[in-house]
């Protein structure tokens, strides 16, 4: 995992996901969304293709890995983001085999059944709701099979604890944790849903992917 992390080169990624919006992209290697008061910022790791093929080597794999990538290819960025990370960490040995699917397919076949995912999540007010959804060893929704002792015990501590300053202190050590062991990159693109008078019967999905089979256009 830490080599995968070497081998990313976050402002290429920022570009696969920019498009023609123009906006900032946010990278980041714990599951702390940066406009969160909880979120602590971490060093730069910044790429590194040497590093990340010692850590190939060192882990049994000096000829490099090949990994299967699967992801919703409907999604919105996934595919462009899918074939960058499959060229940026091409040079640090890791063949990345790309296997799209619709969501439903993805989600009904592949989610939390393969190692190697990328997954589309909406954020939470409450960033310990998704720690207890996605990165708790026993969690519903641990779809990247994180089983970290110390993990466990931060998101149990942050989840009773009632003392604002101790409790910021236990997301401080989870995304340290994360930035040396966690199993995730996050990027964060902006969600935008613009509102026209000559739209009628949009409805916004729960799943925060825009639907446009029951929207009318006024004339």
């Amino acid at each position: 995992r830490l080599a995968m992390k070497y081998a990313m080169e976050p402002v290429e990624l920022a570009r696969s996901t920019q498009g023609e919006m123009g906006v900032d992209v946010f990278y980041d290697e714990t599951p702390i969304m940066n406009i969160l008061a909880e979120h602590t910022q971490q060093p730069e790791r910044g790429q590194d293709i040497d590093k990340a093929r010692e850590l190939l080597a060192e882990a049994g794999y000096p000829d490099g890995l090949s990994v299967p990538l699967y992801y919703a290819s409907d999604h919105p960025f996934n595919q462009d983001l899918a074939q960058t990370i499959q060229e940026i960490a091409a040079p640090a040995g890791f063949d990345i085999e790309l296997r799209g699917f619709t969501r439903d397919v993805y989600l009904s076949q592949y989610w939390m059944n393969r190692s190697f995912t990328i997954t589309g999540w909406g954020g939470r007010i409450d960033p310990s709701m998704l720690l207890s959804l996605a990165f708790y060893s026993e969690g519903p929704w641990n779809e990247s099979h994180i089983n970290n002792p110390e993990v466990d015990t931060l998101i149990e501590a942050i989840s009773t604890e009632v003392d604002d300053d101790q409790r910021q202190e236990y997301y401080d050590r989870l995304q340290e944790v994360f930035y040396e062991e966690g199993t995730l990159i996050n990027i964060q693109v902006p969600f935008l849903v613009a509102i026209s008078e000559n739209i009628v019967d949009y409805r916004h999905p729960i799943t925060m992917i825009p639907q446009y089979k029951h929207v009318d256009i006024i004339e």
